[in-house]
């Protein structure tokens, strides 16, 4: 009977133990699917896109990577290039110049631009006629034999327009970035083009100073009254990256040296927006306006930098995109609108939305009235 009862408590507590095994492999299995999600929610940018993750292969990654290094790298075609803007005749002038960046690698290394990014370069140079327009292509980019693009022809009408390559590797000499572009961690990032454009247009305020702008904007006003050292709200924690301005010699060109040199040291390849809105949104809460709310980001607290509220240039959010390109909306959205220096119309949702032209969407209203030539010759759908 002793040993029947013995032998039972030996067969239960193995029973138990191997119940226990399995709780905890369950609980280890319940954790790691957790900390997957959280990897998937937390690389969302926060445009709202979700992007790509899971296990890499190593090696496709870093063919990937080396093809995309190479995009940027000299080329040699039989065609006439555009001029390297730091061995070209006409600079920028300095807190005069308007920047726009094309990062994306141009398949054939011809010159290229589609009519939204035109129509942005247009309403920059018609509402700035005394501030230069710089476009910086940072791929090798030649003129075709015959330009026969709209778009270009109608950008090059323009005499305050400039189109030039940007050599990374000699954009970064004699800069704080210099080594460190250097050792390639920049192409290393799951977010190539992103970093590029975020790193890129820091080195050409901290270099010039003046104004940055995204290139799916359209300008509705002047900026030649307004104060160099500026950025926009995108939102009351979020200060936003795509129009931008510093001086090149004073408390602006602190600012931009000091987002720059975050920018490098604590650089993340793995973080969508880590390098862009959030670090000059750290830099200024943290280091130059201390306080968490950009409402209260006023040019008294912050030394005479200016944070724009949200409706002078992110007035339509990105989750509501879809606004400006469908004439049901129209009436709203210029009444949302109305106050804004220039509108954003979040192209990493809306690159695929094209409407006829004469369409009463408010994108083409703004559009017909701010960027004529282009949306004049650009054809049947814009």
């Amino acid at each position: 009977m002793i040993a029947d009862q013995e032998e039972h408590f030996i067969v239960t507590r193995k029973h138990k133990k191997c119940a226990l095994m399995r709780a905890q492999i369950k609980l280890l299995l319940l954790v790691a699917l957790l900390m997957i999600l959280s990897f998937v929610y937390f690389s969302k940018n926060e445009n709202g896109d979700n992007v790509t993750v899971g296990v890499t292969d190593t090696a496709h990654s870093e063919n990937a990577n080396n093809d995309y290094v190479n995009c940027f790298r000299d080329k040699k075609i039989n065609s006439i290039r555009l001029e390297e803007i730091l061995r070209s005749d006409r600079l920028p002038r300095k807190d005069k110049t308007i920047f726009f960046h094309v990062t994306n690698c141009l398949s054939n290394g011809f010159l290229d631009l589609n009519s939204r990014q035109s129509c942005a370069i247009e309403s920059a140079a018609l509402k700035n006629p005394s501030f230069d327009v710089f476009v910086l292509f940072a791929s090798p980019t030649f003129f075709p034999e015959t330009i026969r693009s709209p778009a270009i022809l109608s950008l090059l009408r323009y005499r305050n327009v400039f189109l030039r390559n940007n050599n990374l590797w000699n954009y970064t000499k004699d800069t704080p970035a210099e080594e460190w572009f250097k050792s390639g961690a920049l192409f290393k990032s799951f977010f190539v083009t992103a970093h590029v454009s975020d790193f890129l247009r820091l080195m050409t305020l901290w270099r010039w100073g003046g104004i940055y702008m995204d290139l799916d904007v359209i300008v509705k006003e002047s900026f030649e009254t307004i104060d160099l050292n500026f950025a926009g709200a995108e939102s009351d924690i979020l200060v936003a990256n795509g129009v931008m301005s510093f001086d090149s010699s004073g408390f602006g060109h602190y600012i931009v040296d000091l987002i720059l040199k975050k920018f490098i040291g604590d650089f993340r390849g793995d973080i969508w927006a880590h390098n862009g809105p959030s670090r000059i949104t750290g830099v200024l809460m943290n280091d130059i306006c201390k306080t968490n709310v950009t409402r209260n980001m006023t040019a008294e607290r912050c030394h005479g930098f200016q944070v724009f509220p949200v409706n002078k240039f992110y007035a339509i959010h990105y989750s509501i995109w879809n606004y400006f390109f469908e004439e049901k909306f129209l009436s709203q959205t210029l009444e949302m609108t109305k106050d804004s220096l220039l509108i954003h119309v979040w192209n990493k949702m809306s690159s695929e939305s094209k409407f006829k032209v004469g369409t009463q969407a408010a994108y083409g209203v703004y559009a017909e009235k701010f960027c004529p030539l282009i949306y004049s010759s650009i054809g049947e759908y814009f």
